[in-house]
Order: structure tokens, then sequence, then C-alpha cells
């Protein structure tokens, strides 16, 4: 019997570059409509929660985010992820994800079911898995942008924006008071906004001309 020899199917650039644009807008779009529920007074987190459409909208950001990680997933696979610096900052870029999936479950699943008075403690554990969350998303990209940072041409910019977008996002998180508002929210997420559509646009333009 003879068998015929694996051949890995070749990285599509395109198609990383084009979900990654795609799903930072449409996340974009949701998040300045529906603002994170630890964010809110509890009377309104409790009307939020009883909202049935809730259940549906909590999916379709746990979906959302799974496909911004595939996206992402596509650099750290480009740029080499058998490096020690790239492979940690997907881990840690993936365990930011699904932190906030975690999150996403607990605030569209959970909460609706808990008695209100159990609410404000409900509140401060998805807070806390939040910014865990966001703290590990920055975090992976400061690694990525170290990792880039020995590449010539695009490469070059991108590591620097890497490395800046990145650590202004962890830094932001870290010093934020007890309560991460909503001006506070969209700063972080402006920067990874500007982070995905860089890579996008790179891998749409063809990383191998860097």
């Amino acid at each position: 019997m003879t068998t015929t020899a694996f051949r890995p199917l070749n990285l599509n650039s395109t198609a990383y570059g084009g979900v990654l644009i795609a799903a930072t807008l449409v996340v974009l779009g949701l998040v300045a409509h529906h603002p994170p529920q630890w964010l809110l007074t509890p009377a309104d987190a409790v009307a939020i929660a009883a909202d049935p459409m809730a259940r549906i909208e909590h999916g379709i950001f746990i979906l959302l985010t799974l496909v911004l990680m595939t996206g992402a997933s596509g650099l750290a696979w480009r740029i080499g992820i058998a490096h020690p610096l790239v492979m940690a900052g997907w881990l840690t870029y993936v365990g930011g994800g699904m932190s906030l999936v975690l999150a996403l479950l607990l605030n569209g699943y959970i909460t609706p079911a808990l008695p209100k008075d159990a609410l404000p403690p409900a509140v401060a554990v998805l807070a806390a898995i939040s910014r865990l969350g966001m703290i590990l998303l920055s975090a992976g990209i400061v690694l990525w942008g170290h990792a880039l940072l020995h590449r010539g041409g695009t490469a070059r910019w991108m590591a620097l924006l890497g490395m800046a977008t990145g650590g202004f996002s962890v830094a932001f998180v870290l010093t934020a008071g007890p309560e991460l508002d909503l001006d506070r929210l969209m700063g972080w997420a402006a920067a990874h906004v500007v982070w995905n559509l860089a890579v996008g646009t790179w891998f749409l333009r063809s990383l191998k001309r860097d």
C-alpha cells in the first residue's frame, strides 16, 4: 500500500485580513450600542438581562470574539508561531479572548437567572474577568510587536504600532480605578481597532513583500 505525503494548506492572507477587518468593524458598531453590563446601574443591568434579545446579542458577541481570535491567529502563523515570543503572544491573546468569552457567557446566560440582590457581586466578577481579558489581549499584541522588531520594511512599523497600542492598552486598564467607565473602555477599544485594521490591511497587501 502506498501513502501520499500530507501537504499542509497554504496560509490565506486575504481571508485572514478580510475576516479581521470585517469582524472588527461589526464589533465596534455593536459595542457602541450595547455598553457592558458592569458599566450600568443595577436597575439598568436587570432590565437588560431580562430582555429576551440579550442572549442572542451575547451569542453574536461570542461568535465575533472567536472570529477575531481566528483572524489574529493568522498573524501569529504568518510571522512564525515556532518563535517563542510569537507563541507566547498567541497563547496570551487567545487566553484574553477566552476570558472575554467567559464574561459574555456569564453576562448573557447566567446573570439573568440570578436574584436582584446577587447582581452586584456578579457584576464585580464580570468586571474582573473582563479586565483580565483586556490585559491579556493587549499583552499578546505587545509580544507580537517585540517579535517583529528584527524585521524590516512594513514589519518594523507594525512592530512599533503593536508595542505602542498594546502597551498603552495594558497601562490603561491597570491604571483605571474601580469603575472602568465607558469612555475609558472605548479608549481601550480604539487602540485595538487601530491594530486590527492595520494587521488586516497588511494581510490584504500581502505580507510576502516584507
